[in-house]
């Protein structure tokens, strides 16, 4: 790469879009390194995503991939006309010839493509459905002298079970006392015998294969005290 070529690079900022008309702004561009000469795409977190496009500024004429040339063309989003190159992850383009007006030599960079953690957007999305799931169990109690009366709703069709655990709590440690399944029609369960003290209950409803589709969280109450005054399970 000689002198020219390199200080074209210098003004050869691009930007990568998942959108073909640019809506998801872009605050900055990035500049090619002319020891490297690489242009790396980072696959959005969901996979999904597999189509993006290469902006570049106006220093940049033309973009040749192969035998195909992309020109500049005016944005509605700027009035500098820029060149957009069109990605696909499924459909890898290995490398792009940069153009310029005047004296500056065609440049040859190579993409270099980062996908997605597929099996870490998985997790999320599933982590994300059972957390909106476990909203619409609505757990309540109401206690007595030796006693606990839970209650719940089924948070989904798919649930096929309800797995009721109550736990003692001493000296700061859970112990579990009770445990109980229920199928998806049983949405009440009373609970007799309990000495005093504090409690907590919580309810993780479960599909085909003990997959799991809703889970509150633990959720305190007390045994010989006159008191239902726990806002986030009092029915």
């Amino acid at each position: 790469m000689n002198k020219y070529q390199e200080l074209a690079l210098k003004y050869s900022g691009y930007a990568v879009y998942k959108n073909e008309d640019l809506s998801d702004k872009i605050d900055r561009y990035t500049y090619i390194k002319p020891d490297e000469a690489k242009i790396r795409i980072v696959q959005d977190e969901n996979y999904n995503i597999t189509k993006y496009y290469l902006r570049f500024q106006t220093g940049v004429h033309t973009v040749m991939v192969g035998k195909k040339v992309y020109e500049q063309q005016e944005l509605k989003i700027t009035s500098n006309p820029s060149v957009i190159v069109p990605i696909d992850f499924n459909s890898k383009i290995n490398e792009i010839k940069l153009c310029y007006d005047g004296a500056v030599e065609p440049i040859t960079i190579k993409l270099e493509y980062i996908s997605a953690d597929r099996e870490a957007y998985n997790q999320k999305v599933k982590a994300k459905i059972i957390e909106e799931n476990s909203k619409k169990i609505n757990p309540e109690c109401k206690t007595g002298k030796d006693l606990v009366n839970i209650y719940w709703d089924i948070a989904d069709k798919s649930v096929m079970w309800a797995e009721l655990n109550v736990y003692l709590l001493t000296n700061g440690h859970e112990r579990k006392v009770v445990s109980y399944k229920e199928k998806s029609d049983i949405t009440f369960k009373s609970i007799t015998g309990l000495a005093s003290g504090t409690y907590l209950y919580e309810i993780i409803e479960l599909g085909l294969n003990s997959k799991l589709i809703a889970k509150t969280d633990r959720i305190k109450f007390t045994i010989g005290t006159i008191s239902n005054d726990f806002p986030s399970n009092a029915r």
